[in-house]
């Protein structure tokens, strides 16, 4: 059966065929047969797996023969049961042609059979999952050494006798603090002392104040001034003792240090949300952060959304090469955030186009002064000695008109403004209204 059959039996209509070629996923029909055979993939399937057509081919299609031999036993053993309907998706990792590592993802339906032979053909869409890979065994490897450490780590112990409110710390406090591990009157002193982070003296109180349930073991995370040079991120494992009568009488527990952990954990939170080239938000963080704006933004501030295309970058990267092409995303990403200040929010969210959300409450003539200063920077930027050409790019705007918006109606608005300014020849900008102007 030729590829044109195929697509005709996984798609009825031509317009879907069209669609699938356009995803920006691997879409796939494949036999869960033991080579796991591909009958059928589009255009990013191959990109995904880093084989043409023609090469996977020669290797019989078998999705299979490209996973890491190590986890082809645990690969079969995941589409089993996939077959027996206790899962419907697959993770995978594969090394491409190009002796590159990557982890893909794979969610799998089955088809409507009309015989035997067709009983485990499945749809199957595909999507690469390597970043999130990364920084996820980034993050095992960080918990692990945090185990080690606090295995060895200087823990507090500490006991706090509720009705004399006395806190008694054990020998690791004079040891690290230098201080009195005997304090009387804590709740007051600690407080009035500004051992605790402002922002967290409630969580303080929910320990100490009898606000906790009695006799749960439990821990809280805030900030502390021990040794009287800064807060530090703690983790206070806290049980509350009850007498006789049911009655607290006191808090037991251990202190841990998570200064380091926390804000390594923080930094791997930020990295996760740049993208890895031009260090600007990803497309998921800034739609994440605009989303979480618009929940506590006044709707009748009016705030805008860019949306600014790199023109011709095709032919930039065809005539010049794709690492000249990466510089030049990286000089506009550079500009951009000159361009905008601190509290804006900036973002990549394709290959050559980016994001802006203005914050600051501009006013519509202010959006085209920015987006017009803008194009004219981008007009001066070289990246090397040959290039002879110019730079410029496109830009759709739209700002709020004192209503409430959705993100994706603020893009799609945006977008609409991009399309005429394109259409006006390029280099140009435009701002959506009713009748989207420029």
């Amino acid at each position: 059966m030729d590829g044109i059959d195929m697509k005709k039996e996984l798609f009825e209509r031509e317009d879907l065929i069209a669609v699938a070629e356009n995803l920006a996923v691997g879409i796939v029909k494949i036999v869960l047969d033991n080579s796991c055979t591909v009958l059928y993939g589009n255009d990013v399937f191959y990109e995904l797996i880093g084989y043409n057509e023609q090469e996977f081919e020669n290797m019989s299609n078998s999705l299979r023969q490209i996973v890491f031999e190590e986890e082809q036993e645990l690969f079969l053993q995941k589409v089993e049961m996939v077959r027996n309907n206790l899962v419907e998706n697959i993770e995978f990792a594969i090394f491409t042609q190009s002796e590159e590592i990557k982890y893909l993802k794979i969610y799998l339906k089955r088809l409507e059979s009309t015989t035997e032979d067709t009983i485990n053909c499945y749809s199957g869409v595909l999507f690469d999952i390597t970043d999130f890979k990364v920084i996820q065994k980034e993050l095992e490897v960080e918990e692990e050494r945090y185990r080690i450490i606090s295995e060895i780590s200087n823990d507090i112990n500490f006991e706090y006798d509720i009705i004399l409110d006395t806190m008694v710390f054990g020998p690791q406090f004079e040891k690290i603090y230098k201080s009195d591990g005997v304090i009387q009157n804590f709740k007051e002193v600690f407080l009035k002392e500004k051992n605790v982070a402002a922002k967290d003296v409630t969580a303080f109180e929910e320990i100490f104040f009898h606000k906790n349930v009695g006799d749960k073991r439990q821990y809280t995370e805030l900030r502390l001034n021990l040794a009287q040079d800064g807060y530090e991120w703690f983790r206070i494992y806290h049980t509350t003792i009850l007498d006789e009568d049911g009655c607290e009488v006191k808090i037991v527990g251990r202190i841990v240090n998570i200064d380091y952990e926390k804000r390594e954990k923080e930094h791997l939170l930020k990295k996760s949300q740049l993208d890895t080239m031009t260090k600007l938000l990803n497309k998921k963080a800034i739609e994440n952060k605009i989303n979480q704006y618009l929940i506590q933004v006044d709707e009748s501030k009016q705030n805008a959304m860019l949306i600014i295309d790199v023109d011709n970058f095709k032919k930039i990267n065809d005539n010049y090469g794709h690492l000249f092409g990466d510089a030049v995303l990286i000089e506009i990403a550079k500009t951009l955030k000159k361009n905008f200040a601190d509290g804006e929010l900036v973002g990549r969210i394709g290959g050559d186009e980016f994001l802006v959300y203005i914050t600051s409450n501009g006013t519509e003539d202010e959006v085209k002064e920015k987006a017009q200063r803008l194009c004219q920077q981008i007009e001066r930027i070289h990246t090397s000695r040959e290039w002879k050409g110019r730079v410029s790019i496109s830009v759709g705007a739209f700002v709020q008109d004192g209503k409430e918006y959705s993100y994706e109606e603020m893009f799609v608005n945006a977008d609409n403004a991009l399309y005429i300014a394109k259409k006006m020849g390029k280099n140009q900008y435009a701002i959506y209204n009713d009748k989207v102007e420029s």
